[in-house]
């Protein structure tokens, strides 16, 4: 009986260990994340901030800021759609997110199938899948609306997140937890030739209920802390950086020509860098012709595994006029 159980159990957890190890194939290859809980939460969404090396906490200025402070999305105008994809190891990463002014929703999955299933003798058998899912929603406003005594500079945002893992019974499980953002748009005030000075802070899991798993385990969400700030130099360059409070350091550029012909209103340059284990730099650029953007980010992580990294983006607001 005791040993049918071990069995069953292992069986069961195979679902869950096997998705958790190509996670963390991922995690090996990117900035470290403080929690306990490894979950595609940990690994850095989008495309655009990645060819900024991860300096995106304190920019938060487009449908990335869904993801990096909720706070941003209070300086959208009209709405935009925006995913990306990536494929390695045999997995799919990626999202979809639909942002506005003020609220933004979003989807991020993790898949790979044709995992084989061994019994206590190590003998192969059936194959299964694993898939893990984040949803994410969020809210964002400013605090000077409601108080009088807040400047109007300041932008508040939460997201309520929800993860579900889906694979083998005992390794299936769901999690909720609530992060916070603040924006300090400080555009008003110049430094010489630096414009457009930002201070962002995002509060990963301020609340969780942890995740629970079909077995029972539970898994909880460590609090983590990100502060960030980005300048605008002259009109063109925007210099941003990031400091995560497990230690990570994130520094990155983007570069702007506008009205280059042939259709295209922007080309943006990227490039940046990121200190966590070891030093990692990034390279990218984003395309811009008529209300479609296309992105592309390459990074080179300490450990020598290269990533490529392709997003697609839309604004819709001309859609809806």
């Amino acid at each position: 009986m005791k040993g049918r159980l071990i069995r069953s159990q292992r069986r069961g957890l195979q679902g869950a260990l096997a998705g958790l190890l190509l996670i963390a194939l991922f995690l090996s290859t990117a900035p470290a994340s403080a929690q306990s809980l490894v979950s595609l939460f940990d690994i850095d969404p989008g495309v655009r901030p990645l060819g900024m090396g991860g300096a995106f906490t304190g920019l938060a200025d487009d449908e990335n800021s869904l993801f990096y402070n909720p706070a941003g999305l209070t300086l959208l105008e009209g709405l935009r759609l925006g995913s990306f994809y990536e494929p390695r190891f045999g997995a799919s990463f990626g999202n979809l997110a639909l942002v506005g002014r003020g609220f933004g929703s979003g989807i991020l999955f993790f898949s790979v199938g044709g995992i084989t299933q061994y019994d206590a003798s190590d003998k192969p058998g059936k194959t299964f899948g694993y898939g893990s899912y984040g949803l994410v929603g969020s809210y964002a406003l400013r605090p000077a609306r409601f108080f009088a005594a807040i400047p109007s500079s300041i932008a508040l945002g939460l997201n309520l997140k929800l993860l579900q893992i889906s694979t083998l019974e005992e390794g299936s499980g769901s999690g909720l937890a609530l992060d916070s953002g603040l924006l300090a748009d400080l555009s008003a005030l110049r430094l010489g030739p630096v414009r457009a000075l930002r201070l962002g802070l995002m509060v990963q899991n301020l609340l969780s209920l942890g995740v629970e798993y079909g077995s029972g385990h539970k898994e909880p969400w460590n609090l983590g802390l990100r502060f960030g700030t980005s300048a605008r130099v002259l009109d063109n360059l925007i210099l941003a950086l990031d400091l995560e409070g497990s230690g990570a350091f994130h520094l990155g550029s983007e570069y702007r020509f506008l009205n280059l012909g042939y259709g295209v209103q922007e080309l943006r340059l990227r490039t940046g860098g990121f200190v966590r284990g070891g030093l990692g730099l990034t390279l990218g650029f984003g395309l811009r012709m008529q209300n479609f953007w296309v992105d592309y980010a390459f990074i080179a992580y300490p450990e020598g595994l290269d990533s490529h990294r392709l997003a697609f983006s839309v604004d819709l607001t001309p859609f809806f006029k």
